[in-house]
């Protein structure tokens, strides 16, 4: 992958150095980043003989940020671009500007006193406030609680400044993910806040219900313009079953940039973490939480066999646990994501994920669904958590080509687990087992908690 960088040569006497700009590969640029010289920052703002390391560049399809582990600059960047801000961020980032705050959301804001600093930095503070031009960024993170990053003023506007270069050469392009940042959707009633990190990176942000903004959170993916009815998709995908999120909205934005089209879907987060995600460790569970968890997922899939529907997109990314020191719980799974990309126009990846959990007949649309399709995403889902990898190996089509054939990689997991697994598994519905089959073998390994259980000391592990 070839990023764009843009970087200055030291600050002599008070002037930049000549501004250079170079294509090279993402993995060069981890290899020099902590030698290369600072980005550009106007004569007037540059502190003398003083240098910053953060370079901003551009992926495919958004911008990047070295030296930034909380993402924290960023998110600045990205907010100062989008739509909702973007005519007035010159103005609030300038040296007597008053910054913006989005509220539960992300704040940046100068730091004119000691006291304007966030209370971790008064011990001992970074930088002199009555010398330096100090900003404070503060963002509240989906899980509680907030974090911060503090950067000079100057060095915030030469990082603008390039951004705003890689943003319109990205726009140029008509990127279909080109910084949502503050978009709104429903009649402005939903707005896309962050990047869903904790996921795979891909389509997925979070946002908020601006007329709740201390509700539930919701989670936004983007694709381009449905080939079908949004109404028609939108029943398809109500879901209204017990331990599926609530589904939001399916849609197009507000407003988007000229030549851009995009559709959303946005459901109700589930409280928890993903059960896998891009953050997540490959070990497996053991087979008492395999079971357990197994046990909970296919309650929730019985609940919506009995409504009359059918998930279909089940996959592990997208089913959230809670857990605990004592034991681990679903609190929700979302199993829309994979059927809203399936009939975006033109066709998209089917997913940013590594691997494939829905079933043959269903991604390639040979067959009506039945109920044996959600038994083969779930014996995939357990395949993962048992043996920490997916069933099937390879690329996209390799996986498609290993499914039709039944070609799994080689059984890892709990020997008690493997039979039922293969046969949920197999690329024809007829021959997969019944949920109920599934059921009863992992009944006898799923841990067992009595109901009037002293919980004292069941706070969620963290």
């Amino acid at each position: 992958m070839l990023v764009h960088v843009t970087v200055a040569r030291e600050v002599e006497n008070g002037v930049p150095g000549p501004i250079e700009s170079w294509w090279i590969s993402a993995t060069s640029l981890n290899n020099i980043k902590m030698k290369v010289q600072p980005p550009r920052r106007a004569a007037a703002e540059a502190a003398p003989g003083k240098a910053t390391m953060r370079i901003v560049y551009a992926t495919k399809n958004r911008i990047q940020v070295t030296e930034d582990p909380l993402g924290l600059v960023l998110d600045t960047l990205e907010y100062g671009l989008s739509d909702v801000l973007a005519p007035e961020i010159d103005a609030r980032l300038a040296p007597g500007g008053k910054g913006f705050h989005l509220e539960n959301v992300f704040t940046i804001w100068r730091a004119e006193e000691p006291d304007d600093l966030p209370s971790k930095y008064w011990a001992d503070p970074p930088f002199d406030t009555s010398r330096d031009e100090v900003w404070a960024i503060a963002r509240d993170t989906w899980r509680g609680g907030s974090i911060y990053e503090l950067i000079e003023g100057g060095e915030l506007r030469g990082l603008l400044e390039d951004a705003k270069k890689h943003y319109a050469a990205i726009r140029s392009g008509r990127t279909a993910q080109a910084f949502p940042l503050g978009a709104t959707m429903a009649a402005r009633r939903y707005g896309i806040a962050e990047r869903a990190r904790g996921l795979p990176e891909g389509r997925f942000h979070r946002g908020f219900d601006v007329t709740n903004p201390n509700g539930p959170t919701i989670l936004v993916t983007l694709g381009g313009k449905q080939a079908r009815s949004l109404d028609e998709l939108a029943r398809e995908l109500e879901l209204a079953v017990p331990g599926v999120g609530n589904l939001r909205y399916v849609g197009p934005l507000d407003d988007t940039p000229a030549g851009v089209e995009l559709d959303a879907l946005a459901e109700e987060e589930p409280l928890g973490r993903p059960s896998v995600g891009s953050s997540a460790t490959s070990r497996p569970f053991d087979l008492a939480t395999t079971a357990g968890l197994g046990i909970a997922l296919a309650a929730i899939v019985k609940g919506a066999h009995e409504a009359g529907l059918f998930l279909l997109g089940l996959r592990p990314e997208l089913v959230y646990l809670d857990v605990r020191a004592k034991r681990t719980l679903i609190t929700g799974v979302l199993p829309r994501h994979d059927r809203f990309l399936q009939t975006v126009n033109p066709p998209a990846p089917m997913a940013p994920w590594p691997a494939i959990y829905m079933a043959p007949e269903i991604l390639l649309d040979q067959a009506k669904p039945t109920d044996r399709a959600d038994v083969f995403s779930l014996c995939a889902i357990l395949t993962r958590w048992a043996t920490g990898e997916p069933p099937f190996a390879g690329d996209f089509d390799e996986q498609a080509a290993a499914m039709r054939r039944g070609e799994r990689r080689a059984w890892t997991g709990p020997d008690e687990l493997a039979a039922i697994v293969a046969q949920g598994l197999d690329p024809t519905p007829g021959r997969r087992p019944p949920l109920a089959d599934v059921v009863a073998v992992l009944e006898p390994f799923a841990p067992k908690w009595s109901t009037d259980e002293d919980d004292e000391d069941d706070e969620p592990d963290e």
